[in-house]
């Protein structure tokens, strides 16, 4: 789309990090990122180190979540 490019400056722009879930609790919208496991590149590599071991990562997008996980895995 014309114009519709994302914000991808590395100082205002998109922001990674992993938190621990807790099965039956939401994600606060008022989360600060001080109960961060890893942030920036870390918490990507951390997220492959997971899916490599077998866990479930949901990815938080615009439009919801993104469940991630090794389909070759049994």
């Amino acid at each position: 789309r014309f114009h519709a490019q994302p914000i991808a400056c590395p100082a205002c722009g998109p922001r990674v990090w992993l938190i621990q879930g807790n099965e039956g609790r939401a994600a606060s919208g008022s989360f600060t990122g001080q109960e961060a496991l890893a942030t920036g590149p870390a918490a990507i590599a951390r997220a492959r180190q997971l899916l490599y071991q077998g866990a479930i990562v949901a990815i938080k997008g615009l439009g919801g979540f993104h469940l991630a996980c090794d389909a070759t895995n049994q």
